[in-house]
């Protein structure tokens, strides 16, 4: 449960940076200019986008996300935190697809007129649904995805969290400093998540004079892991640090433990959701 909450939480926290730049637009134009639709009593309904994966493997991260948005949309109009105003929650499911996003992003702008945006999805799309919000002058803050050029879109785009680099090289100087491990073999997703997360591990162990034996990539949706497992205890690395979300990982993890990989496992924040424990089994122990 500690795990899905912390996505909740980003989510959640995303969506009270959204209410304070809504906050910030109703107290400062005229009300006839501020967007949405009066509802009942006068009262202004003021739309607020969402998208994320809502369905297919990545579901349980997006859902999270959207659980956290929905949270903070009811807590905030139960306090009347913007006086006259409702917030309503216009959430899409992008199947973490950049394709996808890229559409949903035209919906919340042109078919629902949101005010601002929260995007509880991965790297890729949001790097593909930010220039379309910053091109309409549409806030959109980022709960959980951690490409450094998702904010380079424009002054339109936040973030709340981390960038990929910085996760690299936390665990690099987690696992050579408080684990002692000096030989750590990596499997990294192929996206922009993985190579970014990748690219401040390299750089850190090579800083903390540590050494990557096999760095090898995978891609979402794969199945198959053991030529990559096999490469990696080929190399007797002293660990094995994981890149990449829940689905693959818990695959990557089984598979290693069934080919006698028995050495120290790390990994990501794209492994801490509920669903990991369940897909791994006893095999998620200890990682």
């Amino acid at each position: 449960m500690r795990m899905s909450l912390r996505w909740q939480g980003l989510g959640l926290a995303a969506l009270a940076v959204v209410a304070v730049i809504t906050l910030s637009a109703c107290q400062s134009q005229p009300s006839s200019s501020t967007g949405g639709a009066a509802g009942s009593g006068g009262v202004k309904e003021v739309k607020i986008g969402f998208f994320g994966p809502l369905t297919g493997d990545s579901a349980s991260d997006g859902t999270s996300a959207k659980n956290g948005a929905e949270m903070a949309v009811n807590e905030l109009n139960a306090a009347n935190a913007i006086p006259g105003v409702k917030l309503v929650l216009v959430p899409y499911d992008d199947q973490a697809k950049s394709e996808q996003a890229s559409s949903v992003a035209q919906k919340l702008i042109e078919q629902d007129k949101v005010s601002a945006v929260v995007d509880g999805s991965y790297s890729t799309p949001s790097r593909a649904a930010a220039p379309i919000f910053q091109r309409a002058k549409i806030p959109m803050v980022v709960a959980y995805a951690v490409h450094p050029e998702i904010t380079k879109a424009g002054d339109e785009i936040f973030r709340i969290i981390y960038v990929g680099q910085v996760q690299g090289q936390a665990m690099a100087d987690y696992a050579t400093k408080k684990l002692n491990l000096k030989n750590i073999a990596m499997l990294n997703v192929d996206n922009d998540y993985g190579t970014s997360i990748a690219a401040g591990f390299t750089a850190t162990m090579k800083k903390d004079g540590a050494t990557i034996p096999v760095a090898r990539t995978y891609s979402i949706g794969q199945k198959d892991f053991a030529p990559l497992i096999t490469a990696v205890k080929d190399s007797n690395a002293d660990a094995l640090y994981v890149v990449g979300y829940y689905a693959e990982a818990s695959l990557i993890v089984q598979q290693a433990r069934q080919m006698g990989f028995t050495k120290p496992i790390v990994s990501t924040d794209g492994v801490d959701s509920p669903e990991f424990p369940k897909l791994a089994g006893k095999d998620a122990e200890g990682v």
